[in-house]
């Protein structure tokens, strides 16, 4: 059925089947197999073109801290490379700091790949994770790079026989033993420029050096700026005077000297071919993720316009042979070009560079999440453009914060995913008042994940308010209205109330059939709640058979192939197995298998779940050839939707389920 917000939802693969048999209570949550040593986890930056060896301390546990472009994640990189290559290290674990909450997700996702255990609570994954650590006897590395705030590690640090690398600009000794990577010595600094500019272009080196502080990041940008332009370094040391000269404003950490390298190679990565583009593209970096913004997301028409897929390409190309952003998979700048460059734009230009940001984010976000790792950086890109664009991101910028949250939800995240609307509900309610579309939404998607969190009655509680409120502002025949008591009553029979929870839902659907006709996809969606509602007082029959007639309806109106028609019909096989008619569910479902396979393909979720279900029902019946197939359908699903999906973890306790216990009368699944 949809939610109140009209997204199609349905339940896991085996949904209210598992629930029902109370299979949850006896079964651990897998994701199996589990990752063999060795094995390297996680992105790290490319190295540096004219890498230096620098004499910097780096055995045991250490916090690598200076200001940003000294160049602490490319130590980290190489000691970690090293150690790597050398057999020293037989797991390295590169995690990106950006939030806590990133910190916890890649020590869950890693700690389940480790043990063969994926907890639904990310912060007890983390756990289990850091017990692993302590009591390895393989040696291990943990990069936990840039760190922005000390409190983001507390609880989180690793022990054990491994070595932990920190890097961040916070010089803060609770983090652990620090060591302070200073800028290029004058020989590094000599020796870096000799490795990567020509030799004909040396000439007065020593003396731009100096000019740029000695800073790694500034010295890259110069020498890339002035390859690319064919002058000297003297020359370019002329160049960047003027620069100073004319320098606007410069964020608080940044040398001033780095600000006018970063306007220079701006300047002329914009008059490159095809001109503009290099610049419209690396301002909407700066708004982004600095540790990797997905490459679509610069194809997609919010940022291009109508300019040529070539024109982004040739775009991207230029800010990588200036040195601006390291381009592959993903497009990454250096957190420090990021701010300088958006200290440079005006407050209109801000603003139009994160709406158009938040709708690039949109548009490439795919509906169903097919890859884990994907959808872990759009949400990362949605919450650097949160804190990167502030109160310029507007009314027009809130869809893509909820859609991140919507995203951390369906990954196994509930409490972190209503932890977050909460914030962004109070943030909204701030700027706009509590009754502003806007903060309604807000309110309304996050009583939702509260619900999912495991607080079915705290949801209704907050559903009442937002209907109170929605009421008052919107009046009863709004369509958020009745979409907002559909809700509530949903929540509460979740809550236990299903007897109330069916008055409800028929007081609705009779509102509706009178107001909207009984064909309006409203009232058809409440009838759906109304049939589900059924299940809950002990009736699954009866809703199995009211579910045969909306999907009849649904076919008529919406047509045999549109999305609420299938869901219906899975519904409805979903209640028959409930009810035990497994003959007429495994018609159904083998029906509805052929439909969803032609209308949606073998790799959508919703086909996934339905051979899920048929497998189920066919294991009920006695069909012990279902064991055999369970295998084929987890690799699919590890293929299609990874380790980490809940269908996936559905699937694997099922697997688990039948290999623990043989197929015999007495044990069937709800036997």
């Amino acid at each position: 059925m949809p939610d109140e917000h009209g997204n199609s939802v349905t339940g896991s693969v085996y949904g209210p089947v598992v629930e029902a048999r109370d299979l949850t209570r006896e079964l651990r949550v897998h994701t199996r197999p589990v990752v063999p040593l060795p094995h390297w986890f996680g992105s790290r930056p490319p190295r540096a073109l004219g890498f230096q060896e620098r004499r910097i301390p780096l055995s045991g546990t250490v916090v690598l801290t200076g200001p940003g472009g000294v160049g602490k994640s490319q130590l980290a990189a190489d000691l970690a490379e090293r150690r790597w290559v050398s057999g020293r290290a037989r797991l390295v674990v590169w995690v990106r700091a950006g939030s806590r909450e990133e910190i916890v997700a890649e020590y869950a996702r890693v700690g389940a790949a480790l043990t063969g255990v994926r907890h639904r609570d990310a912060e007890v994954g983390a756990l289990r994770f850091l017990e692993w650590l302590a009591s390895a006897r393989e040696p291990w590395l943990v990069v936990i790079d840039d760190v922005r705030s000390p409190a983001h590690l507390d609880g989180l640090c690793p022990t054990g026989r491994g070595q932990v690398v920190v890097t961040t600009r916070h010089a803060d000794s609770a983090l652990g033993p620090l060591v302070d990577v200073p800028v290029f010595a004058p020989a590094e600094a000599a020796g870096y420029l000799a490795a990567v500019v020509p030799p004909d272009l040396l000439a007065g080196a020593d003396e731009l050096a100096d000019r740029l502080g000695r800073l790694p990041l500034a010295l890259a940008l110069a020498a890339a700026d002035l390859t690319g332009r064919g002058t000297t370094c003297r020359d370019h040391g002329k160049r960047l005077r003027r620069s100073l000269a004319e320098s606007g404003p410069v964020p608080d950490d940044c040398p001033a000297a780095l600000a006018a390298t970063v306007a220079l190679s701006a300047e002329h990565a914009n008059g490159r071919r095809p001109r503009g583009m290099a610049e419209r593209l690396l301002r909407v970096a700066s708004v982004l993720d600095p540790d990797g913004v997905p490459a679509p997301v610069f194809a997609s028409t919010a940022i291009r316009g109508r300019a040529r897929l070539e024109d982004v390409r040739e775009g991207l190309a230029v800010l990588q042979r200036l040195g601006l952003a390291s381009v592959d998979q993903e497009v990454r700048v250096h957190a420090l070009i990021q701010r300088v460059v958006r200290a440079a734009l005006s407050p209109q230009d801000r603003a139009a560079v994160a709406r158009a940001a938040a709708s690039a984010l949109l548009e490439v976000w795919p509906d169903v999440e097919q890859d884990a790792a994907h959808a872990r950086s759009l949400r990362a890109n949605a919450a650097a453009l949160d804190d990167a664009a502030g109160d310029a991101l507007g009314e027009d910028g809130y869809p893509v914060l909820i859609r991140a949250t919507q995203s951390l939800g369906e990954s196994g995240q509930p409490v972190a995913a209503a932890a977050d609307l909460l914030r962004l509900a109070q943030s909204a309610a701030e700027r706009w008042g509590h009754d502003h579309p806007v903060t309604l939404v807000i309110r309304s998607r996050h009583a939702h994940w509260q619900g999912e969190a495991g607080d079915p009655a705290g949801a209704a509680k907050r559903f009442a308010d937002v209907l109170t409120d929605r009421l008052r502002v919107l009046g009863p025949d709004d369509p958020a209205v009745a979409a907002t008591r559909g809700a509530l009553s949903a929540w509460r029979e979740r809550a236990g109330a299903a007897d109330s929870a069916s008055l409800e839902f028929a007081a609705l659907l009779a509102e509706q059939t009178r107001a909207l006709g009984p064909d309006h996809p409203d009232t058809l969606h409440t009838r759906g709640l109304l049939a589900t509602a059924l299940v809950a007082t002990g009736n699954p029959a009866s809703a199995a058979t009211a579910l045969a007639d909306l999907a009849a309806d649904q076919s008529r109106v919406l047509g045999a192939d549109h999305p609420d028609t299938l869901t219906t019909r899975f519904e409805r096989a979903v209640m028959l197995l409930t009810a035990g008619e497994l003959s007429t569910c495994a018609t159904e479902l083998a029906d509805l298998l052929t439909d969803r396979l032609r209308v949606l393909g073998p790799d959508h979720t919703d086909t996934l779940r339905t051979r899920g279900a048929l497998a189920v029902c066919r294991w009920q019946a006695g069909d012990t050839a279902v064991a055999e197939e369970i295998p084929a359908l987890l690799a699919d699903c590890l293929r299609v939707l990874g380790p980490d999906h809940p269908d996936t973890l559905t699937v694997q306790r099922y697997q688990d389920y039948l290999h623990d216990r043989p197929p015999r009368s007495d044990n069937l699944p709800g036997g």
